[in-house]
């Protein structure tokens, strides 16, 4: 099953895709050549040894990129070698020239439907960052501790192997070897001591978790922590700092009065407006009660630049309770954001009464005895 699972089940392999059809019509010509030629022979016993071992290895998808090559080059000799036996030297040239203009036909519909949903590549820095950040959730994590620490740092990416092509600095983690996931995995739902010792026995000082549940807002436990500190959040990424010395938890003053009646009244259709200075982290919550039983709401923080132009929106999702409850959510503001706006917007027939509202930059600052 394993040609037919390779083209039709590529899920089976950890890969959104699959091996293009297009690799099927060589294979008569790569058999035709291993059959008539000794060089192609070898080629095709090294192609089928990798394939074994990838077998009974690592059915990632992606790991056959090393023999994809290998069989083409087999499976063009054997086509080089049907044509110039088969076919007139008289039309072998327009008709090798009209194969490939054949060929490049559907890589180019694939090319052109991609550039229709996605837009063209990006040709300049800022475009580069803002297509990475838009399809890469922890790319903004990474290009923030770039941009701070240069390539002076050890970083550990939990679940996230693409970030290696980002990072200036040391890259670890990944399904296998020493620095496998599974060394961490206990330490995470552990105690901090425990997260602690696992990250300097692998020489990390930073930790990258992606984790899209966290949409509900900050872990509690996020800001009480001494050593394993948030560096850089957003609702589905968390960077987190490790430090020798222990840390405290400091909170700025309410950047927005948020327990007036008639502005709470507002708030789920307008908002507040506030200033923030970029690369700081702010924690916004939103305390309220459901009537009668309960009511689901989206907290938003939408970042806009000293024009006015929108960067990106940050939202956390959660439920009202007829009893008090808390909506949590922290984020660091993007690259140039001056301002802020914070505002609730209900999920359904009912809206939450609010309450108070507060939004306050976070720092961690040395724990002096």
């Amino acid at each position: 099953m394993l040609p037919w699972n390779l083209f039709a089940h590529g899920e089976l392999f950890h890969t959104d895709g699959s091996l293009s059809w297009m690799l099927v019509a060589g294979v008569p010509f790569a058999l035709y050549a291993a059959a008539h030629d000794r060089s192609a022979r070898r080629l095709t016993s090294l192609l089928a040894a990798y394939t074994i071992f990838w077998f009974f290895t690592a059915q990632i998808l992606r790991y056959l990129i090393p023999v994809v090559p290998l069989y083409c080059a087999v499976a063009a000799a054997g086509a080089g070698l049907f044509l110039r036996r088969f076919v007139s030297e008289r039309i072998l040239p327009a008709g090798s020239a009209i194969l490939t203009m054949a060929l490049w036909l559907p890589p180019l519909t694939i090319a052109l439907r991609f550039a229709g949903t996605t837009g063209l590549p990006p040709s300049t820095p800022e475009e580069r960052d803002r297509f990475l950040e838009k399809h890469l959730p922890s790319y903004g994590a990474v290009r923030f501790l770039n941009e701070r620490a240069g390539d002076a740092y050890t970083l550990y990416s939990y679940h996230d192997p693409q970030m290696a092509y980002f990072t200036h600095g040391e890259f670890r983690g990944d399904f296998f070897g020493p620095w496998r996931y599974s060394r961490l995995e206990g330490a995470l739902n552990a105690g901090e001591g425990a997260l602690l010792d696992s990250l300097h026995e692998m020489g990390a000082n930073y930790l990258l978790v992606r984790d899209d549940s966290a949409a509900s807002g900050p872990m509690e436990e996020w800001l009480t922590r001494r050593f394993v500190v948030p560096y850089y959040c957003s609702p589905s990424v968390a960077l987190f700092r490790v430090s020798i010395a222990p840390l405290r938890a400091s909170y700025t003053p309410d950047l927005i009065f948020g327990d007036d009646t008639a502005v709470l009244e507002s708030f789920t259709h307008t908002g507040m407006q506030l200033d923030v200075t970029e690369g700081r982290m702010y924690l916004c919550t939103c305390t309220g009660s459901a009537h009668p039983e309960f009511a689901n709401a989206v907290l938003q923080l939408t970042w806009c630049d000293e024009r006015g132009t929108h960067i990106r929106t940050d939202e956390a999702s959660g439920v009202f309770l007829a009893k008090t409850t808390v909506l949590s959510l922290m984020c660091t503001s993007p690259p140039h954001a001056s301002a802020a706006l914070v505002a609730l917007a209900p999920l359904g027939g009912s809206a939450p009464a609010i309450t108070q509202v507060s939004v306050r930059e976070v720092r961690f600052l040395p724990d002096h005895p």
